[in-house]
């Protein structure tokens, strides 16, 4: 059997459980005894991807024949020492680094393939030189690892550096498994090694560049999430923790709908979550307006946001990138300047109202004057007419105030006698009305700088009783 790529295999049933320690490539034979019966299988196997030729294959059927025979004759050690003489030859012609450990854990056996690349001897390996090639700070885990395979009789594997002939540190993978004697006696381990570097700097790469994204996407003001194709939540910055509640550690994995519940600002109704509108869509997303975020201790945050997309190079989508804002204080402002506007609106209309009326009083002015001169002695008429002219001087005031709003300027202050001010206001206020007026104030009172406009205003505002006869 030939297998150039696992993960597209077809004809197997049931999980396959090299296929979990990256195994990719392999042949494999089945060994047979006297009248063909079957006693185990004879493969080799590679974590990369390889094409195999005729000729391996016919390499790998001749070296389980040869364990077929060393089987058949295992009662003989000079049987034995014939099959591990092919099996050595065999392995030296193998372009893979073969290994072979006795039970205290010396080696036994490398092919050329190891010796050339690591540039020692088999003479030199059987001096435990393996620890000189270990990188110092991998040979005591990869010993440790070692022992406790050889004390559990289970399979060995271990991933460390080790000096390559050219002086270069190389990362290599090691998988091992145990052997046994006739009476189940543990003889030690036999393995391969490969030269993984090229997958350990991309697996780096890849840390690097993951741990520059996320600090990179903690150090955004805004709060951002990301979710899997389910729309659970694979990351979270320090943002959407605080403005969610949720700290990072408990929010992933959760459904985006539990951390990031919205609701209409006005309605309170549930809004459905962007991530599935973006997973529907595939494209990027915005949330309407008056979008609100209840976070995890009650309290209602309102926000904008968009959701879009997460592709591979291949543009496979992968999940969704979340982005929302805290927008409460800028919604706020907004509605403080609609309000100012609005207000500025009013003072427009204030200014149009007061020049219109300033006119209108002008010309009103004008006839009380000419009705005095008319009314010669007439004192009843000429007291009534100053009275009038007096009413609209307080109501030309009236427009000065209207005009000062509208402008948004200061009061128009003058120096006044607060006694003249008091007397004349009530006293125009109580006009008409059956209520006479009395005045209890020191002789001494200062002038005072004020809006006389504006304080004989509030004396008109009043509520002015009127007693029933």
């Amino acid at each position: 059997m030939v297998v150039e790529d696992l993960h597209q295999e077809q004809r197997f049933s049931g999980p396959l459980l090299l296929i979990e320690h990256g195994v990719i490539s392999g042949m494999s034979c089945i060994i047979r005894g006297p009248g063909g019966t079957p006693w185990g299988v004879f493969g080799t196997h590679s974590i990369r991807r390889m094409t195999f030729a005729q000729d391996d294959v016919n390499f790998l059927v001749a070296v389980a024949n040869i364990l077929s025979d060393a089987i058949e004759r295992e009662q003989g050690e000079a049987a034995l020492r014939e099959s591990e003489a092919r099996f050595r030859v065999m392995a030296d012609n193998v372009p893979l680094i073969v290994w072979l450990h006795d039970a205290e854990g010396r080696q036994q056996f490398v092919n050329h393939t190891f010796c050339e690349y690591f540039g020692v001897s088999r003479e030199e390996m059987r001096q435990d030189r393996w620890q000189m090639l270990t990188h110092p700070d991998d040979g005591t885990a990869y010993i440790d690892a070692f022992l406790a395979c050889v004390r559990e009789h289970r399979p060995f594997h271990s991933e460390v550096r080790a000096r390559r002939a050219d002086g270069q540190w190389r990362w290599f993978e090691s998988w091992g498994q145990p052997r046994f004697g006739p009476e189940g006696e543990y003889l030690g381990h036999v393995g391969t090694s490969a030269d993984v570097t090229e997958r350990k700097q991309a697996e780096e790469a890849l840390r690097q560049q993951r741990e520059w994204f996320e600090v990179t996407l903690a150090s955004i003001g805004d709060g951002v999430m990301t979710t899997d194709t389910t729309g659970c939540i694979t990351f979270m910055n320090t943002v959407a923790a605080s403005l969610t509640g949720w700290p990072a550690q408990e929010a992933l994995g959760q459904p985006i709908e539990r951390v990031f519940a919205i609701v209409h600002e006005s309605t309170r109704q549930p809004l459905p979550s962007p991530v599935a509108r973006v997973l529907e869509a595939g494209r990027i997303v915005h949330l309407a307006n008056h979008t609100v975020l209840r976070t995890r201790n009650g309290r209602d945050v309102v926000i904008a946001d968009s959701g879009a997309p997460i592709r591979s190079a291949q543009g496979d989508l992968l999940g969704v990138v979340l982005v929302f804002q805290d927008v409460s204080a800028q919604q706020q402002m907004e509605a403080e300047l609609f309000r100012a506007r609005k207000i500025e609106s009013v003072g427009v209309l204030a200014g149009g109202i007061a020049h219109d009326f300033n006119n209108l009083l002008t010309g009103i002015l004008g006839n009380i004057s000419l009705a005095k001169r008319l009314a010669g002695e007439q004192q009843t008429i000429v007291r009534r007419l100053a009275e009038a002219e007096k009413a609209c001087e307080r109501a030309t005031a009236l427009t000065y105030q209207l005009l000062t709003f509208a402008k948004g300027g200061a009061p128009l202050r003058e120096t006044v006698s607060l006694r003249e001010l008091l007397v004349e206001s009530v006293g125009f206020a109580l006009h008409g009305a059956n209520v006479r007026a009395e005045f209890h104030m020191a002789t001494d009172l200062w002038p005072v700088d004020i809006d006389a406009g504006q304080i004989s205003q509030v004396l008109h505002n009043g509520s002015i009783p009127t007693i029933e006869p």
